[in-house]
């Protein structure tokens, strides 16, 4: 599973309002961590954040999903869910 989003945020350089750039990918089946990368460039001052590839399992990414943006929270459950249900198969 692969999910992308944009969310709107202050820069925190100028507080200028830029498009910060998630991205969550979980090989899924029996991998228990989530990659996740997150991007922004500043459209007035040029600030630049470009994260490194860091993986988080995905219990405790499930379990901090409440403090997470709010278009996360069902994309971390679903592969929360997921990951139970392969653990269940006989």
């Amino acid at each position: 599973m692969e999910y992308e989003f944009v969310e709107v945020g202050p820069c925190p350089a100028c507080g200028a309002p830029g498009d910060y750039k998630y991205k969550l990918k979980w090989p899924g089946e029996l991998e228990r961590d989530v990659l996740v990368t997150v991007s922004f460039q500043c459209p007035v001052c040029g600030y630049t954040i470009n994260s490194e590839k860091i993986l988080i399992p995905l219990k405790a990414l499930y379990l901090m999903r409440n403090m997470l943006l709010p278009r996360l929270r069902p994309v971390v459950e679903k592969m929360y869910l997921a990951s139970k249900l392969s653990l269940e198969k006989p």
